[in-house]
């Protein structure tokens, strides 16, 4: 079984009664009847253990970015005219949903934004997800769920992502950006193994001052850009996929994980 986090137990009021029950229970199956749990990262690793996995039915292999698609520009091009975005922008990827702490991450915007070069707008890119809607401030565009390849256009265009999440058991939006060249501000997590300008997440200056930093700094930018493409070349579903069948194959041979 693949347990991706224990974000429901980390961040209890960022989910449903509901949500945190089904979640719940999905755990207890896992550590009851699992043959073995593989985990993205040493974080979850530990709290899956913490949460009573024995340490010997508990593997660590770390996921891809490399999956998306070569990007449209003509496809990014039109949802950025659809919401009304010309020139530059920042970028935030995630379900619209408190954990991923959008709230906040759009007050530091909108404190920071007359210090930035120019006015750019924040735009907001991914589903609704359960809780209140967003009420963008001036500057922030939601564009909603956009297709993969635009997706990869809208990275690739963008002068910095933003995704200052809670809690995050791994954190794709970070590592897709940084194989797309794109500087990135983040909470701590472990996808980004350092590559990130990394911030507190319920520090809105210190959000705010990794957005003015990553996407008006060049010097910074370019570091980033570095840091955050040597990072996105570890990360490989080849990679990814070799591991899991070594696993699966030593745990089909009675051997360790």
């Amino acid at each position: 079984v693949m347990v991706h986090d224990v974000a429901w137990r980390e961040a209890p009021d960022t989910f449903p009664a509901r949500g945190r029950r089904w979640h719940e229970r999905a755990l207890r199956r896992c550590i009851e009847h699992a043959a073995l749990v593989i985990t993205p990262s040493e974080r979850t690793a530990s709290l899956v253990r913490d949460a009573g996995m024995p340490v010997g039915r508990i593997a660590v292999i770390a996921e891809g970015c490399d999956h998306l698609p070569p990007a449209d520009a003509v496809a990014a091009a039109a949802v950025l005219a659809r919401i009304g975005v010309r020139g530059p922008y920042l970028l935030t990827v995630s379900t619209l949903e408190p954990r991923k702490n959008l709230q906040r991450l759009m007050a530091a915007y909108e404190r920071v934004r007359p210090l930035l070069p120019e006015p750019w707008p924040l735009v907001v890119v991914g589903p609704q997800g359960w809780g209140e809607s967003l009420t963008p401030p001036g500057g922030v565009k939601l564009a909603g769920p956009v297709s993969d390849a635009a997706l990869a256009g809208l990275y690739t265009g963008a002068r910095c992502v933003a995704y200052v999440p809670l809690v995050e058991g791994w954190g794709l939006p970070p590592v897709e950006a940084m194989a797309a060249c794109t500087p990135v501000v983040a909470s701590p997590m472990p996808s980004t193994g350092g590559a990130a300008l990394e911030v507190d997440p319920v520090d809105l200056d210190a959000i705010g001052a990794g957005l003015l930093a990553a996407s008006g700094d060049e010097a910074r930018r370019s570091a980033l850009v570095t840091a955050g493409l040597l990072r996105a070349r570890e990360l490989t579903w080849e990679r990814a996929a070799r591991d899991h069948t070594r696993t699966w194959e030593g745990l089909c041979s009675g051997g360790p994980p």
